[in-house]
């Protein structure tokens, strides 16, 4: 497994073609850094300790990288150590010699130069050929429809750079209309701050007026409008944040429930906040666009003379007050 993925160990070295040899005499592991780290203090003589699995004595003999936890998402590893010695048992051993036993998950690496499409004919060339075997004489003595039938299953490759997960195909849909009523949220309440600027924009209607009069450009003005409304959109922005971080882990724990325990890393990295910072950006300005353009777009003349009556009232008011 390390081989096929590229990875050697932090200290050691890792399982070997060797170490897979039934009965082995001695048998040896690879443990992870976390458990290097908690149980043996990253201490570097732990290789040639020996630990305790199913009443067998193990030697260790690497550490795994830091960042590797095994290839099943949301399954964390601390040992890996060959397969046969999950045979060592009759009930072990029963699962190597029969044929109908379906229980390991494969991973492999293309060769170079081979698509996964050539490599899934290959694939499907190899399946029926075992197909055929499993089922013996009685395979010829059936009719082409039910052949058919049969050869029509299928190991179907895909790609494993995203690692192996039963969560991936059980969640899917119920993370897509999560995701689906998620944005119908999010454009309600853009429509509703859009409603507010340009409610708030009504009320500029003067300032805004007097700025185009005095020489400031409509450009400018709309510029000034966006980035209030993107600042707006961008705090909002990182209060989804603060709140994802607790909504993520609630997820978490309805999925372990009832179930083994699901281990999944929902860190903040560098892709969850660029896409977050883009979603805000986009929002602030598709959304605060319309309320910056109607702001800017009245005819001066008349929005100039309702300004000065009413400053002109306002004066002819306070000089009244001043005299009372």
């Amino acid at each position: 497994m390390f081989a096929v993925l590229g990875m050697n160990a932090v200290i050691g070295r890792t399982l070997s073609d060797d170490d897979d040899r039934p009965n082995n005499p001695n048998p040896v592991a690879v443990i992870s850094y976390n458990l290097w780290k908690n149980k043996f203090g990253l201490d570097p003589s732990v290789l040639g300790k020996s630990i305790t699995i199913d009443d067998e004595i193990i030697t260790i003999v690497g550490v795994a990288p830091q960042a590797f936890t095994g290839v099943e998402v949301g399954s964390v590893s601390d040992v890996w150590y060959p397969i046969w010695m999950m045979a060592k048992t009759a009930n072990g051993a029963a699962r190597f010699t029969r044929f109908s036993s379906w229980w390991i998950t494969m991973l492999g690496r293309l060769k170079t130069g081979v698509s996964i499409k050539q490599g899934q004919a290959e694939i499907d060339v190899i399946y029926h050929q075992m197909l055929v075997e499993q089922a013996g004489p009685a395979f010829n003595k059936a009719s082409a429809d039910a052949q058919a039938e049969y050869l029509n299953r299928r190991i179907e490759l895909q790609p494993g750079g995203a690692g192996f997960s039963r969560l991936r195909k059980k969640f899917t849909q119920p993370l897509y209309i999560l995701m689906t009523t998620v944005g119908l949220v999010l454009l309600i309440a853009c429509a509703n701050v859009a409603n507010l600027l340009l409610a708030r924009a009504a009320t500029r209607q003067k300032e805004i007026a007097v700025r185009l009069a005095i020489g400031a450009g409509r450009f400018r003005l709309i510029r000034q409008l966006l980035t209030e409304s993107v600042l707006l959109s961008v705090l909002g922005g990182a209060l989804g944040l603060v709140f994802s971080v607790w909504a993520s882990r609630l997820l978490v724990n309805y999925v372990t429930s009832g179930q083994r325990v699901v281990t999944l890393d929902l860190h903040l990295d560098f892709t969850v906040l660029s896409f977050t910072l883009g979603i805000s950006i986009l929002t602030g300005i598709l959304f605060g666009l319309a309320p910056a353009l109607r702001a800017t777009g009245f005819d001066l003349i008349p929005a100039l003379k309702n300004s000065s009556t009413s400053l002109g009232a306002g004066k002819i008011n306070l000089s009244i007050d001043k005299i009372l």
